[in-house]
């Protein structure tokens, strides 16, 4: 949300109306967390839940856990772990069959898909 890249918004001007476009629940949390660490909680809180008018959040289910368990020790294995909540954030991806958009390719690259 603090850089707003020119990337993103291209696409999802590209969204067509069957689109959907949501956030993960780790990702809404870490907006969260950032939004209360801020010198404005007030101004940021109401700038996420301005973007929840637009987005949805979607939380865990079993599907979200079946992918978990199966990356987590297959990274691991691989020598090839990724953060916790970047591991959350990549099996909801997997599970929904949706498309991540990130900055952060490098941590994500790392599970095939």
């Amino acid at each position: 949300m603090k850089n707003r890249p020119l990337a993103v918004a291209e696409r999802v001007a590209q969204l067509t109306p069957s689109d959907q476009l949501v956030m993960s629940f780790i990702t809404y949390a870490e907006l969260l967390k950032g939004a209360n660490g801020s010198a404005n909680p007030e101004k940021a809180l109401a700038n996420i839940e301005k973007l929840k008018q637009r987005i949805s959040v979607v939380y865990p289910n079993e599907k979200i856990c079946e992918f978990y368990g199966v990356w987590a020790n297959k990274l691991k294995l691989q020598g090839k772990p990724i953060g916790g909540n970047d591991l959350w954030i990549a099996c909801h991806a997997l599970a929904c069959n949706a498309i991540l958009v990130t900055h952060n390719v490098k941590e994500f690259e790392r599970i095939e898909h």
